[in-house]
């Protein structure tokens, strides 16, 4: 940005995401994107998966390359392109000054240390450097600097070009028309839902996998298949007479006013802060007890499953309505109908009784978005799961049947949103899970599973919090509502939006939102309450359970025996819970159903949640240590370290000593609060401007 500000004239469009960050810069007609934005996975594994020992794929690479070594009097080979089919490493902390680069002496391995990691360069990648050094007779550090540098930007040029022609091959749609990844999801969402094939046939072959879907994950309703099917047929064809979804207008304003302030995003908590298990006690041995760490597969993926709201449709709200409904109102929730035309958002009043506060104690239902008046400094409003009555609580009426099931009370019922429904982003999300199932490699994965998950986030996205940003010299600007400094020749002013429009269906993230609660909730006390005879919950991250589960039997065994609810796909074969399972299939398992043990392992591969993996492959987990919410550590029996610490770099500087942040006894030192001490952090900061 400061060297634009230094060009002459010339017009400047900028596309933000924060004051120091942006996703598009446009100079005079000229665009330039982060593809970050689009393929979110480091170059090096972009590279290995997609481009891999394939050299005929890397255009662009060898194109400048060969223009690389001419500028430099040194005859191009094609052998060469062996050498760089890689990210190459980079000694950034050796660089102080300009000068730097004129040393001549290729550093040593001790001295190529990563100061944000705290750890020194992989051995096979000092290997690759010195080799590439080498073979293109490097005199000095500068020299490797700027081979470094071009081959970062043609590896990601012919990555990327690879990644379009995939995405073109595969969908239809070009990602250098879109600036994030989200953008073109949605854009292939309605692609998919509205432009597929909708034929008799193809509607058929739909309604009897998403009927299959939901005989599965038993949320069926008593219906058998074959009713399932109907029940597809029947929303999808009122779906389609219905020429799709229906954007809320003025007139559903009070109504978009009650969805967007009770809207509630995912739940992260830590409710106990330290738990262990003892795998070498004997009495422990028949794993009696033990700590799991459980992940929803693709937790929005499997609300997107269910019936959606396409469009709100009035309710007659008249007072004798309201009377009848309110004499009864536990008793009309509970009427409504899963598979119905129609679905409703209730606000309304509910509590749990005093006497079930025990049983709610671990994960209340219904969390609110509350300021924690007990913390200093703090203004953020929370999500907070707790046993405080809810007023004029707005929810998906699933949620509020499952939170009356369990024991809630509605109280009154406030006001009743109605809405069409149907299950019209199933075959939108059960064509990315087909495609992630069959994915060979991590990136495409990855892409798989993000174009799932971020159409819900454009579901949710309302635009109110938009803000222009102009690019100015003067003053003489209208609306300002903050000004960044890039330099003294530039400035950036955002500006207040007169007028907002709400170009998303808003409702459907909503209950894309409590339907992943539904699950969440449902497994934990339908499924894990059900089977074992003490579950204690730990910790919680949006799409995951940290349990700490007791029982006289085989726990191991149990989870077998719940197999329709976990995806045994990624278990290593080495672990302990796979050793158990094998022993469970020999002697359980009906052979006719499952005629190997693959078939039995990979029953749930991938699919949708509510399936939930061990996010330790199968190791028992010895000790975990939760301190605050996106803040928890938890090790295994093979000593893996599994940590988040949101905020904080991998290593930080505590009494003058460099102690990386994956380390359990740096939690439980924290937790137990034995001693004080000088902590620095070393990373990227935003920009202070004068």
């Amino acid at each position: 940005m400061k060297l634009i500000a230094t060009m002459p004239g010339g017009n400047l469009e900028v596309i933000p995401t924060t004051e120091d960050k942006e996703m598009q810069i446009e100079y005079n007609g000229i665009q330039f994107k982060d593809s970050l934005k689009l393929i979110s996975s480091p170059l090096r594994s972009i590279v290995a998966q997609t481009l891999g020992g394939n050299l005929d794929l890397y255009v662009h690479t060898k194109q400048q390359l060969r223009k690389y070594c001419e500028s430099r009097g040194k005859q191009w080979s094609d052998e060469y392109i062996d050498l760089l089919t890689r990210k190459e490493p980079m000694f950034y902390s050796l660089i102080k000054s300009y000068e730097s680069l004129n040393n001549t002496v290729i550093p040593s391995r001790e001295q190529c240390i990563d100061d944000m990691k705290g750890e020194m360069m992989p051995q096979d990648e000092y290997d690759d450097m010195v080799k590439l050094w080498k073979t293109f007779d490097i005199k000095t550090w500068g020299e490797y600097y700027e081979l470094y540098n071009v081959l970062d930007v043609t590896l990601m040029a012919d990555a990327f070009e690879h990644f379009r022609n995939t995405t073109l091959n595969a969908f239809g749609v070009d990602p250098m028309h879109y600036i994030t990844a989200p953008q073109m999801a949605y854009s292939l969402f309605l692609k998919v839902t509205m432009e597929g094939d909708h034929s008799k046939s193809s509607l058929m072959t739909l309604a009897r996998k998403w009927a299959q879907d939901i005989m599965r994950i038993n949320a069926n309703e008593g219906l058998a298949e074959k009713q399932l099917v109907k029940v597809f047929l029947n929303r999808m064809g009122e779906f389609y007479d219905s020429k799709g979804i229906r954007l809320m207008e003025t007139n559903d304003i009070d109504d978009f006013m009650r969805l967007l302030k009770n809207l509630r995003g995912g739940i992260t908590q830590i409710v106990k802060r330290h738990a262990k298990v003892d795998i070498d006690n004997k009495e422990q041995a028949t794993s009696s007890q033990g700590i799991y760490y459980l992940d929803a597969n693709n937790l929005y993926g499997g609300a997107m499953h269910r019936m959606m709201p396409y469009e709100l449709v009035g309710v007659p709200e008249r007072q004798e309505v309201m009377e009848k409904i309110n004499h009864d109102p536990n008793g009309w929730v509970q009427s409504l109908k899963t598979f119905g035309k129609y679905g409703f958002f209730i606000e309304c009043d509910i509590e749990a009784p005093v006497e079930l506060h025990d049983k709610f104690n671990d994960l209340p239902f219904f969390p609110k978005n509350d300021i924690v008046d007990k913390v200093k400094e703090v203004n953020t409003p929370k999500l907070i799961c707790d046993l405080v009555p809810r007023q004029k609580y707005l929810v998906h009426y699933s949620l509020l049947q499952l939170g009356i099931q369990q024991g809630y009370r509605v109280t009154h019922i406030h006001h009743i949103i109605r809405f069409k429904q149907a299950p019209f982003i199933f075959e939108y999300v059960n064509m990315l899970s087909e495609k992630r199932a069959k994915s060979k490699t991590t990136v495409e994965k990855n892409l798989y599973k993000l174009l799932a998950n971020s159409t819900y986030g454009k579901f949710v996205e309302t635009g109110l919090k938009r803000m222009k940003v102009k690019f100015a010299n003067t003053w003489n600007e209208h609306m300002i509502a903050g000004i960044t400094m890039y330099s003294e020749n530039l400035i950036g002013i955002k500006l207040n939006t007169p007028v907002r429009r709400v170009v998303k269906p808003f409702f459907i993230g909503f209950a894309i939102l409590d339907m992943s609660k539904h699950i969440i909730y449902d497994f934990y006390y339908n499924v894990l309450k059900n089977t074992f005879d003490s579950v204690e919950l730990l910790g919680q991250d949006t799409d995951s359970l940290i349990v700490q589960l007791s029982d006289k039997g085989n726990i191991v065994h149990k989870m077998c025996d719940m197999y329709k609810s976990f995806d045994f796909s990624e278990l290593d074969n080495t672990s302990y819970f796979y050793g158990e399972l094998v022993k469970y299939y020999e002697h359980e398992v009906d052979k006719s159903k499952f005629p190997s043990l693959d078939s039995f392992l990979n029953f749930n591969k991938k699919l949708p949640g509510p399936i939930f993996k061990d996010e330790h492959n199968g190791y028992r987990i010895t000790e975990f240590v939760g301190l605050r919410p996106k803040m928890y550590c938890f090790v295994d029996e093979k000593h893996v370290i599994h940590n988040a610490a949101k905020g904080v770099p991998r290593n930080v500087v505590i009494d003058g000593e460099r102690i990386s942040v994956k380390n359990i006894d740096l939690y439980k030192r924290v937790f137990e609060a034995k001693r004080n001490g000088n902590v620095i952090i070393e990373g990227s900061f935003k920009r202070i401007n004068n």
